[in-house]
Formats: C-alpha cells, sequence, structure tokens
C-alpha cells in the first residue's frame, strides 16, 4: 500500500488505519493504526484495535514526518507483521493477521480529513 500525502502546517497528528470490516457499533478492529503525533518533541505510535481494546502501543520518539512537507508512505503486509517504510524510516509491527480478520479481507481506512484532503 503506497500513500501519499503532505502533512498539513497546523496538523496535531494525523492516522491511517487498516480497518478489518466498516462497523461502527461495536467497532472494527484495526489490525494496523499508524498514528504520528507532533506535539511536544513528536512521536509515532503503532497499535492494533482488537474487540473494542487497543493493544499494547509501539511508539517511536523519533519523527520522520514535518508539517507542511510531502511524504510517501509504504505499508507492506508481511506474514506475520506490517511493515512501514518512510524512505530512510522503518517501522515494523507484529500482529496476528490471521486471528484479526484474514490476510485478504483487511480494508483500508485513510482519515483523509485529518490530512486536509
Amino acid at each position: 500500500i503506497v500513500i501519499h500525502g503532505s502533512v498539513p502546517d497546523d496538523a496535531d497528528r494525523f492516522q491511517v488505519d487498516l480497518q478489518c470490516g466498516s462497523s461502527i457499533k461495536p467497532r472494527a478492529d484495526v489490525a494496523f493504526h499508524f498514528n504520528p503525533r507532533f506535539k511536544w518533541s513528536g512521536c509515532v505510535v503503532c497499535n492494533t484495535l482488537e474487540r473494542e481494546k487497543w493493544g499494547w502501543e509501539e511508539i517511536t520518539y523519533e519523527m520522520p514526518f514535518q508539517k507542511g512537507r510531502p511524504f510517501e508512505i509504504v505499508i507492506m503486509i508481511l506474514k506475520d507483521k506490517f511493515q512501514v517504510s518512510l524512505g530512510w524510516f522503518l517501522f515494523q509491527l507484529t500482529v496476528l493477521l490471521v486471528e484479526m480478520c484474514g490476510a485478504f479481507s483487511c480494508s483500508v481506512r485513510l482519515l483523509a480529513e485529518q490530512l486536509g484532503w
């Protein structure tokens, strides 16, 4: 999955969710949650949501995004994990894909309104 965009100058955060279905109540599982946050020193949070409960957050305090700058996110769905590449920056989150939603039933839900699209 390749996503091109740019971060608005006034953004506090944005997120990319690989969501299993479209249910609102109960909320659909999120196999992969990728969430750059710009407040304070900045960080990127990766996580999963299963049965309306967030899993353990994986946080990196290196911020590969800059406000007002374009970006390219490449998400690779591997056998046992998600791998995100941002040029020189690499994230990995280990998730049991089959247990959550199956390798072929995940849909991409990008919160584009947070990116100003």
